[in-house]
């Protein structure tokens, strides 16, 4: 949504001025992410505190368009959405990894594939098969 280029201060101001002109150029080659906001490049300077008042005004701003045009509201539900199905993922594997049979063949498995006798899909396969028939509970 911004991008700030921290040490813009002593010897390095000018070539934190030329890091920023290079990245908004490179910004204006990408499609934006959003038709109510362009990432704005800012310099700042921690060391001196300089520039971090513009920081928190592009901040305050970005905050301000995207609740007016009603695109945070749909960011937060994908980000909601994102989230749960990255739990639940994440919450799978835990799972797979932990069934009995697969802490069993797994390393069997493993090392078929890396000695190239047999294929990693053939391996994917018969745990996905295990777990297909002994896990399926019909509709529920």
């Amino acid at each position: 949504d911004a991008i700030a280029i921290n040490k813009a201060d002593g010897d390095n101001v000018k070539r934190a001025e030329m890091a920023r002109q290079e990245y908004e150029a490179a910004l204006h080659l990408l499609a934006p992410a959003s038709a109510h906001w362009s990432p704005p490049v800012l310099t700042c300077s921690a060391l001196e505190m300089t520039g971090i008042g513009d920081i928190w005004e592009t901040v305050l701003t970005h905050r301000k368009r995207m609740i007016e045009s009603g695109e945070m509201v749909a960011i937060r539900k994908q980000q909601s959405l994102d989230w749960m199905a990255f739990l639940v993922k994440e919450g799978l594997e835990d799972w797979f990894y932990q069934t009995p049979y697969v802490k069993e063949r797994m390393p069997k498995l493993k090392q078929a594939v890396a000695e190239g006798t047999t294929a990693p899909t053939v391996a994917a396969g018969e745990l996905i098969t295990f777990l297909n028939r002994n896990c399926s509970t019909g509709d529920k």
